[in-house]
């Protein structure tokens, strides 16, 4: 007999399309501000839709944040799903770095690009450290993979969230599989 516990359940974990920040070199974080796609991004999601057609995709999450969101929409046309929206899969907390350069963030911060760089985690802008992040983005992994279990869950987030999953694999929860 199969268990609930012996059932893999597939995460296929997909950045969000270009956003119009991307494209000018703004921190985008979890502002609330950031527009939506570019017409690359709008592209990039399209394909990202074809490609899940062939995925076995059972159920499709996104992140609230709109350029996830726009993008999830994408796919949830072309596979009939409807998204969920779960705001644990936002992209890392950036306080006042939100909106800005990082020509901005050098200016105003001093010391802290260069921090982040050598591997220190202090929280960016008064917002999230990166292991505040992974711990956010791991739990919310464990909660598809109860929730969901034995099926392929196609997870519309941000790279933050990616990056963090597959740094963090060898600590990821028994029957979870992680896909990028």
């Amino acid at each position: 007999m199969t268990t609930q516990s012996d059932q893999i359940t597939t995460l296929l974990l997909c950045r969000h399309g270009e956003s119009q920040w991307n494209l000018e070199g703004r921190i985008q974080g979890q502002s609330p501000d950031a527009p939506g796609l570019t017409a690359l991004g709008r592209e990039q999601a399209r394909l990202l839709a074809e490609r899940m057609r062939s995925a076995g995709v059972d159920v499709l999450v996104t992140s609230d944040l709109r350029r996830a969101a726009e993008t999830a929409g994408f796919v949830s046309r072309a596979l009939g799903l409807e998204p969920v929206q779960d705001s644990s899969w936002r992209e890392i907390g950036l306080g006042e770095w939100q909106g800005l350069t990082r020509a901005q963030v050098a200016e105003r911060w001093p010391g802290m690009l260069e921090a982040v760089g050598r591997g220190e985690d202090p929280p960016r802008g008064g917002g999230e450290t990166y292991a505040q992040l992974t711990t956010r983005t791991l739990a919310a992994a464990a909660d598809l993979a109860r929730r969901y279990a034995g099926q392929t869950i196609c997870v519309v987030t941000h790279g933050g969230n990616v990056r963090s999953a597959m740094l963090a694999l060898p600590g990821a929860p028994d029957g979870l599989e992680i896909k990028s």
